[in-house]
């Protein structure tokens, strides 16, 4: 993501946020939003908890992304340095004035696939934004089975390989949790 451009129209659009509809519409719009969450009530933890336990158990995917893993493979030989830069002056900005709020950030990677990582452009970023960003107290290191995650495209985890991403993440915040 960091060596993408910001996609304004798409920021603009959600900044904007609810006002940016029609006001007179809203007490119907939260009326429908209320109807539907009743209707759609989430499962309880624990059946949540079960069905992310019997995707766990099933063996990892076999779905062949090749050709998707290709063209991104095309996408990343390139030098993205300029955006790179952009971006992570970006980040330190807004990094900056969250942790004056007293909010501590933390960063970390998303796993890609083998072929992805010694890319081009992925090995570029990934060395910009090492360098820039090289206190490890900073990384939130995720221990995730790298066995065991595939990906539904080049960069998209699969269902599964989401859920085993987001347990790992889950265990090392708790790692990093500060010590009352």
């Amino acid at each position: 993501m960091l060596s993408r451009t910001v996609d304004e129209a798409l920021v603009e659009r959600y900044a904007a946020g609810a006002s940016a509809g029609p006001q007179f519409l809203r007490p119907i719009r939260a009326l429908v939003a209320t109807a539907e969450n009743l209707a759609h009530a989430p499962e309880s933890r624990a059946k949540l908890g079960a069905e992310l336990d019997r995707l766990l158990a099933q063996p990892p995917s076999s779905f062949d992304n090749s050709v998707y893993l290709a063209r991104v493979l095309r996408e990343q030989d390139e030098d993205p340095s300029e955006m790179v830069r952009a971006n992570i002056a970006r980040i330190k900005e807004l990094i900056a004035m969250v942790e004056l709020r007293g909010a501590r950030v933390l960063l970390f990677e998303l796993p890609e696939p083998p072929e992805v990582e010694r890319a081009r452009a992925v090995s570029i970023t990934h060395a910009m934004v090492h360098t820039a960003f090289g206190d490890d107290a900073r990384w939130l290191h995720v221990d995730a089975p790298r066995e065991q995650l595939r990906w539904a495209d080049a960069f998209h985890l699969d269902e599964r390989s989401a859920v085993i991403f987001a347990r790992a993440m889950e265990r090392a915040l708790a790692r990093n949790e500060p010590q009352l």
